[in-house]
Order: structure tokens, then C-alpha cells, then sequence
């Protein structure tokens, strides 16, 4: 709700009233990875076992399940929901580390996406961390050496940038960490050692 915030750990989901200034609800999740607040009063939460649980916020049941090892051909290595977000049009993104891109559709169809060398419009990089999503569909991907992808979920593809400059003509290129958009088309970017606030109207990116 409006007034509420999500406290997490590795098995439990807290749910803290600011209101009454105290927990209203908690449940007993196991091998919690990731969470994402989704519209319709549900909770997406990314286990270490590669699923992704969806609950209802109210009652804490599970009313859909994922595996994401259904997208890879090796058994031994399987996608970890590292972050979990939705899209303007109710697709869940995934980044899983160094299996690529995953979306899940609403009716459950799940796609997988990774770099493809020959392909210039695939992701920049397999190995996916952070992600930031738009209301007009667009997907920022952090990868952990490759800078950025800029992925649509309604135009199936993506693009790369690669690095950041400042007024003063300094350029980072290392890696990303948490990205949050905060309107108007601008995405604040945490990284190692410096904060980046990127434009994408003016086309600027001072840190």
C-alpha cells in the first residue's frame, strides 16, 4: 500500500505499517533473492533454488510459480533472479547474473536474451546485474564490464552505452550498481566509487 514499505531478509517478507508504525504482515519465504512490488497487490520474489513466487500481498499465498532453468540447456548453471522488475506493459524483467536477460509475460511465457557477437541490436553483455524500467517500455540493463544495454520490451531489442562523460570531459566505463529513475526521462546511477545522473533528454551525464 501507500503507506507501507517491504522489510526483507533471506526467508522472511516483512510488511511495515508507517501508520500504526508496526508490522501488519510477515511470511516465511525461503532463499528470498530479490523482490518487486507488482501492480494488481502482488509480489514477485526471486529465490536462490532460480524461481520466482508470485504472492498475493494480502494473504502471502503463492499464485504463480516460474523456473527460470527452463531457459538454459546446462542444468549445472541455473539463472539466478538477482533483480526482478516490471515493465510498462506488465512483463517481468530479470537480470540473472551471467545468464542473460529473462522476460516473463503475463500469461507466463517466459524469453530468454543474451549477447550475440554478430547481432549488434543484442544485449551488450550475458552477464546482467541491475536493471531500471521506463513507462514507455524501455529497460536499462547493468552489466557487471560492459557498461549499459537499452532494452525495449516492446521493441524486442536493445542498445549499448558503453560509457559516461562529465562537463569537464572525464568518462567512466567500469561497473554499474543500483539505478532508479526518478522522471523525465532521468536515471540516477550508483557505481563503485561515484553517483551518475544521466539525462537521457539533454544527453547529458555529470557525476
Amino acid at each position: 500500500g501507500t503507506h507501507e514499505a517491504m522489510l526483507v531478509t533471506d526467508t522472511t517478507i516483512s510488511i511495515y505499517d508507517y501508520a500504526t508504525e508496526k508490522v501488519s504482515r510477515q511470511y516465511v519465504v525461503p532463499g528470498v533473492v530479490s523482490i518487486c512490488p507488482l501492480r494488481g497487490n502482488e509480489i514477485a520474489v526471486g529465490k536462490s533454488t532460480g524461481q520466482i513466487d508470485i504472492l498475493n500481498a494480502v494473504s502471502g499465498q503463492t499464485v504463480r510459480k516460474y523456473f527460470l532453468n527452463t531457459v538454459s540447456s546446462n542444468s549445472s548453471n541455473t539463472p539466478q533472479p538477482l533483480e526482478i522488475k516490471q515493465g510498462s506493459n506488465g512483463n517481468l524483467v530479470v537480470a540473472t547474473g551471467l545468464n542473460g536477460l529473462i522476460t516473463i509475460t503475463p500469461s507466463g511465457v517466459i524469453s530468454h536474451f543474451v549477447h550475440d557477437p554478430i547481432n549488434p541490436n543484442s544485449l551488450v553483455s550475458t552477464s546482467t546485474y541491475r536493471l531500471a524500467t521506463g513507462k514507455n517500455g524501455e529497460v536499462v540493463v547493468g552489466t557487471s564490464t560492459s557498461g549499459l544495454s537499452i532494452y525495449n520490451t516492446q521493441l524486442i531489442q536493445a542498445g549499448f552505452k558503453g560509457f559516461f562523460t562529465d562537463e569537464s570531459g572525464s568518462y567512466y566505463d567500469n561497473y554499474t550498481g543500483r539505478m532508479v529513475e526518478s522522471g523525465n526521462n532521468i536515471i540516477w546511477i550508483g557505481t563503485y566509487d561515484r553517483l551518475i545522473r544521466w539525462d537521457k533528454n539533454a544527453k547529458t551525464s555529470p557525476f
